[in-house]
């Protein structure tokens, strides 16, 4: 005898990975417009030159994909608990965003323009 066809519940996974990875293309263009708002004052208080400047926005892109890269490898060693650990992992950054978001003003009037 033979199991009944099951319909398929989920997508191809390179469709779900594709549509997984809009979540952080999102939150890198975000943040690459925040940081072309925070740059000018950023080069002026470090006197960083525009390809410093580039250059840790580079390493930052290249921190996040290998951030994934490493979560994804972890979260395959246990399995059962793959989609929480993957889950913290990329919770972190708009957890860093809220944070942020709420401290900015603060110490913006504390500190003034440029702290």
């Amino acid at each position: 005898m033979r199991a009944p066809d099951r319909p398929q519940l989920y997508a191809h996974p390179a469709r779900l990975i594709l549509i997984l990875s809009l979540a952080p293309t999102v939150g890198l263009g975000i943040g690459r417009f925040a940081y072309a708002l925070v740059l000018p004052d950023m080069r002026d208080a470090l006197a960083w030159s525009y390809s410093a400047a580039g250059f840790m926005n580079t390493v930052n892109a290249a921190g996040f994909v290998g951030g994934g890269a490493l979560a994804a490898t972890i979260a395959q060693s246990r399995p059962e608990r793959a989609n929480f650990l993957l889950s913290l992992f990329y919770a972190g950054p708009g957890i860093g965003i809220l944070a942020s978001g709420l401290v900015a003003p603060f110490v913006l009037q504390g500190f003034g323009p440029g702290s």
